[in-house]
């Protein structure tokens, strides 16, 4: 393609995705270009304005360029080209040098060998390119390709993505965008061309040594291709650097480079991934310590960069450790996101309009009438008569009552029922009685704004027995402050039974497709735009002008003063006695699953003082809170503040509060605060939760939406380019499509030069999307061969270089259609064969799936590395690696495949035959002793009795089903992992009323052979060898596998957490919070650690004595085999 234009806000960034050259410097080939377009242009918009005056005179202002261009065949417009042309000529001629000595820019003229300080460029081809670009159709252009770039062409026919709040909120978060300058700067275009994955504040061990292998720079003319240096990770880039030019002086007897180091950095072959600052130390770059972790080699290419890369990353190479670290620090700072600032400045326009009328002023009952329904549905379901239920619903719950004045009322843990109309005879359109339904026990003017107004149509059969039909939720008070008022036409969401009736097919349990889910208490709020389930027309009180309601903010709390004396507040109790002390340190050790009792809440309520030392003790006080109390409100904000904070490294903690259970808006912009202090990494392994929980927002303008917008346009690569995915990959959702519309075309807009390398992502993606879809048609010989003709036809038309949509650091310049396939499992998957950017790396190997939910993948993958972080820090190292997988789309998705490894079942046909390998416990031994000889098999026996443990022990608490000996694999280093992730949280798959999995991981007699030990009562045979068995023994393994185990209990609360949160997604096996008790009952948190010890060795036990799995494999191989 050449060089492409870079929008980047005031300024213009160009890149050749050819040379992978970059430069602020708009090439000759732009220049041309520019000039051609914008003549053509001119003539065309001239030709078209004179045919269409009437259309033109409508439809422009008169800023418009139409009136005022002088045509085509002026003779001044052709002197002025003229004079253009011949300027650009001249400066051409102008070249960009390096002064050697102060390392400044100057320019010299090749033609008349003059030189300057001044950049010639700037004002010449600035003001050609102004001159050659149409301003209007740019900005339609970059409005269209946003919008595809967001995924809108993905939402469904009828939705939301268009409507007055998408547009509101998108031009109030643009505003805040703007304001704070956030984008993708300057700096960061260089950045996105030589990236850098470190943690700056990672704990490194001093003493720790690796090994490098450095690929020296080609123009050696290969006297040296390759060496090999050693350093400790603790030293510096620079430290490596010098080191590496040391040993070359020292093999070859002469300078690598008489100037020095200051010409090079080091990239990591394969990867988009580079080495740049000099006073990094080497341990903190993430792809070093995974190497050093997991026993891969490290190779690193010297890289010489040329002048123009030079000048382009002086900035970046100029800064400091101290300065990097400053600015990491700052964007981890407690923003407020200019939430204040835009309240303040609604009010302040709310104020100046000729009436107001407030909410605080409303005390009177809440009230609704309910007219009828246009288009009613249940004629499936067969009803005979309806009648309408009307909720108030926060926190997930139908609310308590309401009570006004400063005393902070006890909890009251008594919800108000909803209100009923009567009944009334099913028809196509039903009408009730003219009658309010009003709630004594609630007065508006004392609600919470965000309150959610639930209306759920509810069908009686013959027979009696009542059904849920339709229902819709929205606010009590909309996205513009003003509170629901006058006659409304809400579009009605159809019950999940009443999809099912209408669609049988969805009650069957083989049936991939799911009924979308409609809950009034914790569902995405909002209308159904399909209008596929009647219109229901209520009314509310009426006024004369809107009424406004006031949004609280955490400034508000913050900056407000102490009121003098303690408040009239009910029972403070400093104390507790010795009995309350212990109910209250039990307290503290429940989990996210405990059910409060009244008893408890009204502990937690009585000494909140006493309480507020505990931070886990935060969730459950707030849970304690009558939030219907207005003094009860007040006072549990101004707590926030005073109440005790996790310390730096467990801000994670606070996402519980994410939940619906935590709706007070005060209450998540401090959640969001806290959560904003993580740094990257940590700050990506949990977009996934924090991405769902938008979905409990009362509104698509949030602190979370502002905070996830701007993390991701800070750290583009690290965080942008996961959130873009995982928001684009539920598009098709129309309940969320809005919302996420939102979100995703401000990002793109702001993102720059990262806005193209999504677009290459997306091509790639299409075009094997297309071809998987085609596969599925075609006779099973004949898949194969297929796919890679059709890959092979389509080759020419990817993007010279792009990245995968896995990760940004894998960058591939084609495909090897001849390597690709279609493999044999149900979904007819594609087997991708990647050609690597960089000519120093190796192929990359991936899967695209059409048709397979991945989103279950993606999260166990998720808890994997969780895992392994927690296991690490505690000095546990099981060397897991859990392999890339991304989802882009409804039922679609790439993950990455795992080199140079095989599964458990073609390592027991090949080394121990179809028919009797499943039962042989030699196998897996056979297989690593053939790819590792002499000692490194003993490296990958640790290895594998390592990784086996971790994997026990994740399975285990995870309750992962539907294992086989096709899901779980072997590298040939001895690394063991597992794949497909269909089934979780113990939902194990049964054949014909059999159990197929009975033990509670996979553990097997050949696994155990691996270990070597014979002092085990296992019946494993006596090693043919003389000597101690160096292999790292069974005793071990159990060891690390107790350990692992008790040390994910330890943080039991937030592996619970991260599955609640994620119950938005409405995955078949986790749609509500009863279902992750099962990771409780695997966590076991009642017991202390030596029975979790004894309970998990009496597992392993149970694993090796189950003759089922063996059996099973069998099967399998026979049929696969």
């Amino acid at each position: 393609m050449g060089w492409v234009e870079i929008p980047n806000g005031t300024s213009t960034y160009y890149f050749n995705d050819e040379t992978n050259e970059s430069t602020y410097l708009p090439p000759k080939e732009i220049i041309d270009q520019k000039l051609e377009e914008w003549t053509e242009k001119i003539a065309t918009r001239q030709k078209a304005a004179i045919s269409t005056a009437s259309y033109v005179s409508s439809k422009t202002s008169p800023k418009n360029r139409f009136n005022s261009m002088a045509s085509t065949s002026d003779p001044l417009f052709e002197k002025r080209q003229e004079q253009r042309r011949r300027s650009l000529i001249a400066t051409d001629c102008w070249t960009v040098r390096l002064h050697p000595d102060s390392g400044v820019n100057f320019y010299e003229n090749s033609d008349s060998h003059e030189m300057s300080w001044t950049d010639p460029f700037s004002s010449e081809i600035e003001t050609t390119i102004a001159d050659a670009v149409d301003q209007v159709e740019n900005m339609e252009t970059n409005l269209d390709e946003h919008e595809r770039l967001a995924g809108f062409s993905l939402a469904p026919p009828h939705n939301n993505l268009g409507n007055d709040e998408c547009e509101y909120s998108s031009d109030r978060i643009l505003n805040f965008l703007e304001k704070e300058k956030i984008e993708v700067t300057e700096e960061d275009n260089i950045k996105l061309k030589f990236p850098e994955y470190v943690d700056l504040k990672r704990e490194i061990d001093e003493k720790q040594s690796i090994v490098v292998n450095v690929i020296m720079p080609t123009d050696l003319g290969g006297t040296l291709p390759k060496l090999t240096v050693s350093c400790l990770l603790k030293q510096t880039v620079n430290d490596l650097l010098l080191t590496t030019f040391k040993k070359y002086k020292t093999m070859m007897s002469k300078a690598l480079d008489d100037n020095g180091t200051g010409r090079y950095i080091f990239k990591i072959c394969g990867y988009l991934d580079y080495l740049l600052h000099n006073d990094f130390k080497i341990g903190s770059f993430d792809h070093i310590l995974l190497c050093q972790r997991k026993g891969m080699k490290i190779e690193l290419e010297l890289v010489r960069l040329s002048p123009a890369d030079q000048m382009d990353l002086g900035p970046i190479l100029g800064t400091t450790l101290q300065e990097e670290e400053r600015d990491e620090e700052k964007k981890m700072e407690e923003h407020s996101d200019l939430v204040t600032h835009h309240r303040n400045e609604r009010l302040r326009a709310i104020k100046n309009l000729p009436q107001q009328l407030w909410q605080r002023n409303s005390k009177w009952p809440f009230r609704a009438l309910v007219r009828g329904i246009q288009g009613c549905p249940g004629e499936e379901l067969n009803v005979k008569s309806l009648f309408v239920e009307i909720g108030l619903y926060y926190n997930g719950t139908l609310i308590g009552p309401t009570e006004g004045g400063q005393r902070a009322a006890a909890p009251n843990t008594q919800p108000v029922d909803p209100l009923k109309t009567s009944h009334v005879p099913y028809s196509n359109e039903p009408t009730w009685p003219g009658a309010w339904l009003s709630s004594t026990k609630h007065e508006v003017s004392l609600l919470p704004p965000s309150t959610r107004v639930g209306f759920m149509l509810y069908g009686v059969q013959p027979g009696g027995k009542t059904v849920p039909v339709a229902g819709v939720c929205v606010t009590l008070v909309d996205f513009q402050n003003i509170v629901l008022t006058g006659e409304k036409a809400l579009r009605l969401w159809p019950h999940q039974k009443l999809q099912v009736a209408r669609d049988p097919e969805l009650a069957n349990p083989k049936c991939e497709r799911m009924p979308h889910l409609v809950n009034l208490a914790s569902g995405v709020v909002g209308e159904n735009p399909a209008n596929e389930a009647g219109t229901l027309h209520v009314v509310f009180d009426s006024y004369s002008t809107p009424v406004f309601a006031e949004f609280p903010c955490l400034d508000d709390v913050l900056n407000a003063k102490e009121e003098e004396g303690k408040s009239k507040m009910l029972q403070i109790k400093p104390n507790p006695n010795d009995k309350e002390k212990d109910d209250i340190n039990r307290l503290v050790r429940t989990d996210p699953l405990h059910q409060l009792t009244p008893t408890e809440r009204h502990l937690l309520w009585l000494y909140r003082d006493y309480c507020s030392v505990w931070p886990e003790l935060l969730p459950k006080y707030l849970m304690s809170v009558s939030w219907g109390s207005q003094g009860s409100v007040k006072e549990a904000r101004s707590l926030l503040s005073k109440w005790r904070k996790y310390p730096p490294g467990r801000e994670v903690e606070y996402l519980e509060m994410l939940d619906i259970s935590y709706s007070d808006p005060v209450v998540r912009e401090f959640v969001v605060r806290q959560l904003n202090r993580m740094n990257d990494y940590n700050f990506d392994q949990y977009l996934l939760q924090m991405v769902q929980c938008l979905k409990y927002e009362p509104y698509h303008d949030s602190p979370l939406s502002r905070m996830l917008l701007r993390r991701a346009l800070q750290s583009p690569y690290k965080i942008g380019h996961n959130l873009y995915w995982l928001l684009r990959s539920e598009m098709h959702n129309g309940d969320i499509a809005g919302r996420y519309g939102v979100l995703l075309k401000l990002y793109v807009s702001r993102c720059g030069p990262h806005r193209v390398h999504l677009r290459r992502q997306i091509q790639v993606n299409d075009t094997v999307q297309v071809i998987a879809e085609k596969v599925k048609q075609v006779p099973k010989a004949s898949r194969s061969k297929f796919a890679a003709d059709e890959l092979q036809k389509v080759a020419h038309t990817l993007p010279s270089k792009f990245q995968l949509c896995l990760s940004p650091r894998i960058e591939c310049k084609g495909l090897k259609s001849h390597k690709c396939k279609v493999m044999s499992s149900k979904k007819m998957p594609i087997w991708l064969v990647f050609e690597n950017a960089d000519s120093n790396g190796e192929d990359y190997l991936a899967i695209f799936k059409a048709g397979d939910d991945l989103r279950q993948d993606l999260m166990t993958l998720q808890l994997l590395r969780i895992m392994d972080y927690f296991w690490t820090k505690q000095g546990l190292d099981l060397r897991l690696n859990p392999y890339m997988c991304c989802a882009t789309g409804h039922d679609l998705g790439m993950i990455e495949v795992v080199k140079n490894s095989d599964t458990t079942a073609r390592i027991q046909v090949a080394y121990g035959g179809k028919n009797m390998g499943a039962w042989r416990d030699t196998p897996i031994d056979m297989f690593l002793r053939e790819n590792n000889k002499d000692a490194k098999y003993y490296t990958a026996v640790d290895n594998f009795v390592h990784t086996c443990a971790g994997y026990c022990v994740a399975t285990y608490v995870l309750g992962i089903g539907d294992r086989h000996a096709d899901n779980i694999m072997i590298t040939r280093s001895g690394h063991l992992f597992h794949i497909d992730f269909g089934h979780f949280l113990g939902n194990f798959k049964s054949k014909f009323g059999y159990k197929r999995e009975r033990a509670p991981f996979v553990f097997t007699p050949e696994m155990a052979y691996v270990m070597g030990n014979k002092d085990t009562t296992f019946g494993f045979p006596d090693w043919m060898m003389k000597g101690k068995d160096p292999r790292i023994g069974f005793p071990e393994f159990e060891k690390m596998c107790c350990q692992a185990y008790n040390v994910l209990r330890e943080h039991s609360n937030l592996l619970i957490n991260l599955f609640i949160l994620v119950t938005p997604a409405a995955m078949p096996e986790l749609l509500e919070k009863n279902d992750v008790e099962y990771l409780r009952d695997m966590l076991s948190c009642e017991l202390t650690s030596a029975q979790a010890d004894k309970k998990f060795k009496g597992e392993i036990a149970k694993s090796l004595r189950t003759v089922s799995r063996r059996f099973d494999n069998w099967i399998h191989n026979m049929k696969h085999g």
